[in-house]
């Protein structure tokens, strides 16, 4: 009962919101809202005696499953058009002809009874484990995201980002990745996080001296990290959580030291193209501290409550009530935070929607998995790749990587994320990897789809913002992005960089150290500068301790990292030198 009610208010949210942008459809949209009506009402109504005939529906049954199905399809589609529908109708049609198919697709009959019960009314597929967690944990999250939108905290942002990146040349493009860092952590969505700090950031690079291509990029690789940052990690954690039997805590705590590694090494590279193209530093931009000091309390302190009620085991639904309390109570300490009724609506407005929308999307992807279970075509699918692959792990693995990337273009990374877990993650654990390390691989790629082709919807939105081209955007930010590209394979067959150290302190240290260092020496080989210009035989160096190191991060071989190493320091501390010659001063980050 309690996904049910979810539901009916997510339908007539997102369908209330189409007649909003698009009122010339009233009457279409009327129609779908009578039928959500009808469909969610008949379970109320009925709900006990649903349960008691589970799998064995009557007419009417099927007839009510139907327009359940027809209702929730179009409500996705209209939220983030055509994709997941159009693979869950997919599934729904091959389970009624997958009788008359060849091996190895072929399959007992299905009745049509029989589908749709599985599908809706029988409290499977859109009545599933998604739409569970997305009533229980993911629409508290959204609106304490919201909320905290709503009292101009996200403003404090900016200005944190300009404090860290005042003393640097890099510093209009680090203000980039230090706000959208934040603003992720409440947003949670790559193309929303660009579209809020990308009007004020990207300007200003490009100010600084920054091309309209590169300020595009830099924004895109930062507002993509901040999908995947912990604690809210675009509440997809509850979906891995789930998947894997685990708490919410275990994923925070498994998702800081990726996010750590791949905001450093976009720091690094937002700095060495301010060292390369000579960017001065801006002493015209001021940080209002006093901005800061009055608004940041009010989203540190109740993130901080989040950190330490998980830790301490509390559930995440308590988590997100007393955060949003919090919130609440802060909020009316200033008069410039505190919410009056026109901001508190438009914060739990912004909220409701947003995980109105995702509702629909992953009770979709629950029908979508449904017929999977039902038709059994998801070992089947694991059987093709593994037969493509010839038995080689890694062909295997750069498959799921493919199939990640494009089954996630277009969607919001918690709905991409559940569709890719039911799709490919039984593959990678069928290859013998452990599951947490196999769902944070398709986490990623999941939210790298952002910015990589054939979509890049956060490339797109910020090359319209930044007036530079839209492919050349995707191209800079994929090489900005590196890390994300290259860290989900390290963490597959490294558990080290997942924080889990039970193969001791010392391994542990040096795996972290080795990633961190072959971080610095791709993008110094990609971008061909380090404190001066690289020459060709430098650039092969760096690429070749990158490798030496990615070798002893997946083998744990020891004479791969002492040669790396070194390696690293000759070249760094060559570089250093000559940067000290050639300024004739000290060595400083100025």
């Amino acid at each position: 009962m309690h996904q049910n009610t979810h539901l009916t208010f997510a339908l007539l949210l997102v369908f209330l919101t189409a007649i909003k942008n698009k009122p010339k459809l009233w009457p279409y949209i009327l129609c779908l809202i009578a039928l959500s009506l009808i469909g969610v009402g008949y379970v109320f109504v009925n709900y006990s005696d649903l349960m008691e005939r589970a799998g064995i529906p009557t007419g009417l049954d099927v007839l009510i499953g139907v327009i359940i199905l027809i209702v929730v399809l179009e409500g996705c589609r209209q939220s983030f058009g055509w994709i997941i529908p159009f693979l869950a109708v997919f599934m729904i049609a091959y389970a009624l002809i997958s009788p008359h198919l060849p091996p190895p697709f072929f399959h007992t009959p299905i009745s049509f009874s029989k589908i749709i019960s599985w599908s809706s009314i029988a409290f499977r597929g859109v009545y599933g484990q998604f739409l569970q967690i997305s009533s229980t944990y993911m629409i508290l999250f959204l609106l304490f995201g919201g909320i905290l939108q709503a009292t101009g905290v996200s403003e404090s942002f900016i200005e944190i980002g300009k404090a860290l990146g005042k003393r640097m040349k890099s510093g209009p493009a680090q203000t980039a990745v230090v706000s959208s860092a934040l603003v992720g952590t409440v947003m949670g969505a790559g193309v929303g996080n660009v579209a809020f700090t990308g009007p004020i950031t990207i300007p200003v690079m490009k100010k600084a001296g920054y091309s309209a291509d590169q300020a595009g990029a830099i924004e895109t690789a930062a507002s993509t990290g901040g999908q995947f940052t912990p604690p809210i990690m675009s509440v997809a954690a509850f979906l891995m959580a789930g998947f894997l039997g685990v708490s919410y805590a275990d994923i925070i705590y498994a998702g800081i030291i990726p996010a750590a590694i791949y905001f450093l090494s976009i720091m690094w590279v937002v700095h060495i193209l301010a060292l390369k193209q000579n960017i001065s530093i801006s002493k015209e931009e001021q940080v209002d501290f006093d901005l800061i000091k009055r608004r940041f309390p009010v989203f540190v302190i109740p993130l901080g409550i989040v950190i330490y009620l998980l830790i301490n085991n509390y559930s995440p639904t308590f988590a997100a009530f007393w955060a949003t309390i919090t919130v609440l109570i802060l909020s009316t300490l200033r008069k410039e935070t505190r919410l009056s009724w026109g901001r508190l609506v438009e914060g739990f407005r912004t909220g409701c929607v947003a995980a109105s929308k995702l509702a629909v999307a992953i009770a979709t992807i629950g029908v979508l998995y449904s017929m999977l279970s039902l038709t059994g075509v998801g070992m089947e699918v694991a059987y093709t790749v593994e037969e493509w692959s010839m038995g080689i792990p890694f062909v295997a693995i750069f498959v799921c990587m493919c199939v990640t990337i494009i089954l996630g273009c277009g969607m919001p990374i918690p709905a991409a994320y559940a569709l890719v877990a039911i799709v490919v993650a039984p593959i990678l654990v069928r290859l013998g990897m452990v599951p947490i390390h196999a769902h944070f691989f398709i986490f990623y790629f999941a939210a790298v789809s952002n910015l990589s082709p054939p979509v890049a919807g956060a490339a797109l939105m910020a090359s319209s913002i930044s007036g530079g081209s839209y492919f050349k955007t995707c191209l800079e930010s994929m090489k900005i992005a590196a890390p994300a590209f290259i860290v989900p394979w390290l963490f597959l067959y490294n558990p080290n960089l997942l924080a889990n150290f039970s193969g001791g302190i010392y391994p542990a240290v040096a795996s972290i150290t080795a990633t961190f260092i072959l971080i610095f020496s791709l993008q110094s080989c990609l971008f061909g500068y380090m404190f001066e210009a690289l020459n060709l035989i430098e650039r092969v160096t760096y690429f070749i301790i990158t490798i030496l190191l990615i070798g002893f991060v997946i083998n744990q071989n020891i004479v791969l990292l002492l040669i790396g190493i070194i390696l690293f320091l000759i070249q760094f501390l060559r570089q250093l030198r000559s940067y000290k010659l050639n300024s004739g001063i000290q060595f400083s980050v100025h």
